[in-house]
C-alpha cells in the first residue's frame, strides 16, 4: 500500500507541473485514465488511456514521469494509434516515436528527453516538420534488436476506433472551451485554426446557407494541414454552392483588437476556401464606410484585409445609409456585418428588406433585427 501511495504522490507532482507549464496538456492528461498494469515493463497507451508497470514508474523521477506522460498524450491527441492503418507495426511505431520526441524537443524540453528516446536525427528526417506517414514511407528497414522503445504504442483493448476518435476530440474541444489552448505551440495553433473552422461550420454556415445559390453536385474537399493531417476532422462534405451577392461590411474602429480581426480574417477565408464560386464585396466602417471592393479568392481578399485602415468610433447607421449610393442597382442579397458591437444599433428599417447577419467577435447587447452568429 505504501508503493501504491508513493505512484501516487509522484503522479500528483508530475500532474502539478503539468498544470503550471503546460494548461492543455494537463487537460488532456488529467482527463485520461492512467492504469497501473504490472509486467508491461515500460508505459503504453491504447488511443485513450495510459497504462503504466508500476515497476517501471518507481525507477522514474518526476521529471522523467512527466516525459512519459507528455509522450504518451502527444500520441493521443495526435491519433497515432487511428492513423496506424495496415502497416508494419516496428517502424511506424519509430515514425510515431520520432514525431512525439521531437515535437517535445520544441516544447522546449530537450534535457527532459530520456537517453533512450528515439529522435528524427537518428534516421535523418525531422519529426517536427514531417508526418508520421511520410517519416514511416522513407524509413530503412530496421534491425528490431538495435531498436529500443520507450512505450509500447499498440497494446490496446477492444475499442472502436471512431468512438476513440470522438472521445479524443471531445477532450481537446473542452480544452479550448475552458481556454487551456493559448496557441504558443504548433499544435495548439493547429487545433484552435481547425476548431475555428468547425465553428464557422457549425454556427455560420447554416444561417447562411439559406441565402445561398445551391447546385445539385457533391463534392469532399481535403483540406488537410500537411504537418497535423487527421488530428481534427480533416474533411468535410459540402454541395457546389455559388456564394455571391453578398456584402461583407468589416468593424475597424479602435475598439476592435488584433484577436477580433483575426477571428473575422479566419472566418471568411474558411468561407472561400469552402466554395466553388465565390464573388462577393467587402468594405470597412467605423463612422465612415469604404467603398465596397470585389474579391473571389483569398489572395483578393488578403489584399483588401492587409491594406485597411483602423479609424475612430463606431455607427452602424452609415452601414444602412451607404446602401443606395454604393448599389445603385446590384442591391446585396444579405449584409454580413463583423463586429465587436460596441455601438448603439439603427432601427430595422435601416436594411431596406435586406437580410442582416450579425457576426459578433465578443459579447455585446443584441441588435433588434437580423441573426446573430458568435465566432
Amino acid at each position: 500500500m505504501a508503493r501504491i501511495d508513493l505512484l501516487n504522490q509522484k503522479l500528483e507532482d508530475a500532474f502539478d507541473w503539468f498544470e503550471e507549464h503546460e494548461p492543455f496538456l494537463s487537460y488532456i492528461v488529467r482527463n485520461v485514465d492512467i492504469v497501473y498494469m504490472a509486467e508491461l515493463q515500460t508505459a503504453a497507451t491504447d488511443g485513450l488511456n495510459i497504462y503504466i508497470d508500476p515497476a517501471f514508474m518507481v525507477t522514474l523521477t518526476v521529471q522523467d514521469l512527466v516525459f512519459i506522460l507528455m509522450h504518451e498524450t502527444l500520441h493521443i491527441i495526435l491519433l497515432h494509434h487511428q492513423r496506424n492503418g495496415n502497416r508494419q507495426k516496428l517502424p511506424y511505431n519509430i515514425a510515431c516515436d520520432i514525431v512525439v520526441n521531437d515535437t517535445i524537443a520544441q516544447y522546449g524540453y530537450e534535457k527532459m528527453i530520456l537517453s533512450t528516446a528515439i529522435r528524427g536525427q537518428q534516421f535523418d528526417t525531422d519529426g517536427t516538420t514531417k508526418t508520421v506517414e511520410a517519416i514511416y514511407d522513407a524509413l530503412p528497414v530496421i534491425n528490431p534488436d538495435r531498436v529500443l522503445l520507450i512505450d509500447e504504442h499498440m497494446f490496446f483493448p477492444e475499442l472502436d476506433s471512431n468512438e476513440v476518435k470522438r472521445a479524443v476530440n471531445d477532450m481537446i474541444f473542452r480544452a479550448y472551451q475552458r481556454g487551456c489552448l493559448n496557441g504558443d505551440k504548433p499544435i495548439e495553433r493547429h487545433f484552435i485554426k481547425t476548431i475555428k473552422s468547425l465553428t464557422v461550420n457549425k454556427n455560420l454556415l447554416p444561417v447562411i446557407q439559406k441565402y445561398l445559390q445551391v447546385d445539385e453536385r457533391d463534392y469532399t474537399y481535403h483540406r488537410t494541414d500537411k504537418r497535423y493531417q487527421d488530428v481534427l476532422f480533416p474533411e468535410f462534405n459540402a454541395v457546389d454552392q455559388i456564394f455571391k451577392n453578398v456584402w461583407f461590411v468589416i468593424d475597424a474602429s479602435f475598439s476592435m483588437k488584433h484577436r477580433d480581426m483575426q477571428d473575422i480574417y479566419e472566418n471568411i477565408v474558411h468561407l472561400i476556401k469552402g466554395h466553388d464560386r465565390f464573388e462577393c464585396v467587402v468594405s470597412f466602417f467605423s463612422t465612415i464606410v469604404t467603398t465596397p471592393v470585389t474579391f473571389s479568392s483569398v489572395r483578393d481578399f488578403e489584399e483588401v484585409f492587409r491594406s485597411h485602415l483602423s479609424t475612430g468610433g463606431t455607427d452602424f447607421g452609415v452601414i444602412f445609409a451607404s446602401l443606395n449610393p454604393f448599389f445603385l442597382t446590384d442591391i446585396p442579397l444579405l449584409i454580413i456585418i463583423m463586429t465587436d458591437g460596441r455601438a448603439s444599433y439603427p432601427p430595422s428599417s435601416a436594411a431596406q428588406g435586406i437580410p442582416v447577419i450579425w457576426v459578433m467577435t465578443r459579447e455585446a447587447e443584441p441588435p433588434s433585427f437580423g441573426e446573430i452568429v458568435r465566432i
